[in-house]
This record gives C-alpha cells, structure tokens and sequence, in this order.
C-alpha cells in the first residue's frame, strides 16, 4: 500500500513537471510589446527602456539577459530631436524580433502675433510691408504670410480689422486679427495750402493793381500840375502890392511846391493829403497808415475800386 502511494506520489511530481516544462516551452517564445506603433511630436525625443517596451508582470519568465534592444531612431541634422518621419525600434529575444514603428509628426501651428498699425491715407495696402510687423516662431518651415484687407479702405481714413494667417510646410495654420489705423491728414492741409495759394495769388493781383492805379493817377496829377503851372500870371495892381523880394513867375517857370518847415527846417511837400505835418516821418507814417487801410478794403473786396483810388493816398 505505501509503495503505491510512493509511486503516485513520484509519478505526480513528474507530470507537474512535464506542465511546467510544457507551459514554459511554449511561451518562452511568445512576448509582445505594449504598442506596435507609437506617435510621438516634432520636437519630442523617444528613447524607450525594457519595462515601456514589453509587460514584464505579463512575461515572468523572460529572460532578461537573453533580451536586447535596438532604437534605429536618429537626431535630424543639427538638432537635438528626430525629423518628421518613420522609425523603427527592434526589440531581439533568443530568435524572435518584435517590431515597434515609431512616428514623428508635426501637428503644431506656428506661433504668431502681429502689431496693430497705423498708416497714411492713400497709402498701396498692395505694396506695404507687413512682413516687419509679424513675429512668427515654429520648429518646422514657415510658409509666406497672407493678409486679408478685404474690409480695409486706405482712402478713408479709420480703423479696420484685418486678418494674417501664416501656415507651416506641415499645412499647420494659424491666423490672427490685427488692427490698421487709415490716418487721414492730407485732406485739409491739401484745402488749406490750395487756399493759401490762390490768398497769395490775389493779394500779389491786388497790388499789381493797387500800383498801377496808383502810378496812373500820379502822371494825372503831374500833368494837372504842369498845365497849371504853365498858365500866365495876369498883370493887375496885386503885383504892386506884393512884397520885394518875392519872385514874380514868368509863363516859362514852374511853381516850387510849398514846404511846411519848422524851426529845424525840416519839412515835406504839401501832396494830395491836404495836411502839414510837424516832421516829414509824421507824414510818411500817415501816409502809410492810410494806405494800408484803404487797401487791405479793397484786397478783402470791402470796397469797389473807385472808392479806393479816391481815398487811397499816393505820393508825387
């Protein structure tokens, strides 16, 4: 009876260890990775030990040290991070190869901003260079801005929303609002410059004017006094009455026009104002004052010309 037990108790050990021989034949083989395919961004680097490859709670017993790695994964040129791409990494276990794709994609927009501006009335929105106003910052290459002035008038001037949108060789794009400013300064200096022209042209007419009535009016005022001049002193008994020493015209001479003097001897030629004056700058300065009145109302058309030829002063 015991050597039955005994052999049952042998042949028992021996089928359990057929099992676990068996169970360990067969899945000594069989590991896989956690993920077949792995998606990683630009920029981003991927250097995956044991444990993110394989679960091991799951295969227990795996050999470690039969097992090796292989990242086939390279930095792009000049950079500490891959290009956009495809790579593999292969994971060795005595004669299996398990295969993990990793890729590398660009699924970021450029970062971008833009300064509000303002801009001249008139200006070619065609021709202006946004480009210095635009900041715009990405790992991959950037394609040229586009503006959008649809809502923008530069010929009126206010604020106008515009648009930018800059977009990466990886068709990630991005697009902002921007404010323009239309200043609209021309419009009335044009008009007031115009105004200011044509003022000056009329006040020089006016005293071209001025200068030439003025001029036609002293040759009149010459030849009357000439005409005068020459007219024959009549013979009567005033001459007996006259004093000596005062000079009898002949009808060849001229008559001296009168001179107002005072006791420093200065004086000035009675013209057509009518008036003596103390000193001959009082009767400049009266003449000038009278002249510049009367003209600054006929140059503001205050007056007609008659008016004033007939009150503006002129000197002989």
């Amino acid at each position: 009876m015991k050597r039955k037990l005994f052999i049952s108790f042998i042949i028992t050990i021996i089928w359990i260890s057929v099992v676990e021989g068996l169970l360990i034949f067969r899945f000594s083989d069989d590991i896989s990775l956690i993920k077949d395919e792995i998606i990683i961004e630009y920029g981003s680097t991927y250097n995956p030990n044991l444990k993110e490859l394989i679960n091991l709670s799951e295969n227990s017993f795996i050999n470690l040290d039969k097992i090796r790695i292989k990242n086939k994964i390279e930095n792009e040129k000049d950079k500490t991070y891959p290009a956009v791409g495809e790579y593999e990494i292969n994971v060795y276990y005595k004669k299996k190869n398990l295969k993990q794709k990793v890729k590398v994609v660009d699924t970021i927009a450029p970062e971008l901003s833009i300064k509000d501006v303002e801009i001249p009335a008139n200006t070619d929105l065609a021709t202006y260079n946004f480009k210095e106003l635009i900041n715009v910052s990405d790992l991959s290459e950037v394609k040229d801005y586009e503006i959008n002035l649809n809502n923008v008038n530069s010929s009126v001037g206010g604020e106008y929303v515009a648009k930018v949108s800059v977009e990466d060789i990886y068709s990630n794009k991005v697009e902002k609002e921007f404010k323009i400013t239309i200043r609209e300064k021309e419009k009335e200096d044009i008009v007031d410059n115009s105004n200011s022209k044509e003022n000056k042209i009329d006040t020089n007419a006016a005293k071209t004017n001025t200068n030439k009535y003025t001029k036609d009016n002293t040759n009149k005022s010459k030849s009357n006094s000439n005409i005068t001049n020459n007219t024959n002193t009549p013979k009567n008994s005033e001459e007996n009455n006259k004093p000596k020493n005062t000079t009898v015209e002949t009808p060849q001479q001229k008559t001296t026009p009168t001179r107002c003097t005072n006791n420093s001897n200065h004086g000035m030629d009675v013209g057509n104002s009518n008036k003596w004056y103390a000193t001959k700058a009082e009767a400049i300065s009266d003449y000038e004052n009278k002249r510049a009145y009367w003209g600054e109302l006929w140059e503001s058309f205050k007056i007609e010309k008659d008016e004033y030829l007939k009150n503006c002063p002129y000197r002989l």
